[in-house]
């Protein structure tokens, strides 16, 4: 059967810049980025569509390519090194980030659809939803794909909780309000008998090219490393909504 991994990126800064401590653990070089993305094209792992679930192929590791919250970066760095590699993404702005300073704009994110990448919806303000009365979990969900759809022309179909943190009743909220998977920072490999919820691995600035070649190559103590840590983060996650 095969097998989906789903790679999460947050910011990319070129190698001359001084990194904000505020988003320091998300964020990786633009080396770093394309060393990664040269590792897909020499191991010719192919790089699919996130959407494309149903069509994961029997018997080979597939890879999908994500981006959160929608920093400036996705246009100005990724964008160009996808479009060398032939690659494509999805991306996640929060709604009520764009035209923001340090974030993509509209115009922005018309031109990352035109080139055929996926956008989708990281909510409105990038609130932890398990936080919210139901209420405010709708108008997260609604609202901010309403908005992506209208500006956008285009149906807007995969939701990336914020945080990672979600509950059962909030990812039946999500299916109600007409999404077709969601993602989640929870490690681990998709398939088609995945649940609405696909799993992803959050990218860290200390995640080299090597460490992702072994996880792609799936190094048994990789795995279980990245496995235990993402257990110990789900258990976190429930402690604090108690």
């Amino acid at each position: 059967m095969g097998k989906l991994l789903v790679l999460n990126y947050h910011r990319i800064t070129a190698d001359s810049d001084v990194i904000d401590p505020a988003f320091l653990h998300f964020t990786i070089s633009e080396t770093l980025f394309e060393e990664h993305l040269q590792l897909l094209s020499e191991l010719n792992i192919p790089v699919m569509e996130l959407s494309a679930m149903q069509k994961l192929p029997d018997s080979a590791l597939s890879v999908a390519i994500t981006f959160d919250d929608g920093h400036r970066s996705d246009f100005e760095i990724a964008l160009p090194l996808l479009k060398k590699h032939h690659f494509s993404a999805t991306f996640f702005p929060v709604v009520h980030h764009i035209n923001k300073e340090g974030y993509v704009s509209w115009e922005e994110l018309h031109l990352l659809n035109k080139e055929g990448h996926t956008i989708g919806s990281h909510g409105l303000t990038h609130r932890r939803l398990s936080r919210l009365t139901a209420d405010e979990v709708r108008t997260e969900l609604q609202l901010s794909k309403e908005m992506l759809e209208k500006e956008l022309g285009s149906p807007v179909e995969l939701f990336s909780f914020p945080y990672g943190d979600f509950t059962s009743e909030i990812e039946g909220m999500a299916i109600e309000t007409g999404y077709s998977n969601c993602v989640s920072t929870r490690f681990g490999f998709n398939t088609q008998n995945n649940s609405v919820v696909l799993q992803r691995w959050n990218i860290k600035r200390t995640t080299s090219a090597g460490e992702l070649k072994r996880v792609l190559q799936q190094h048994l103590p990789t795995l279980v490393k990245y496995r235990l840590k993402s257990q110990l983060s789900t258990g976190f996650l429930r402690i604090r909504r108690t």
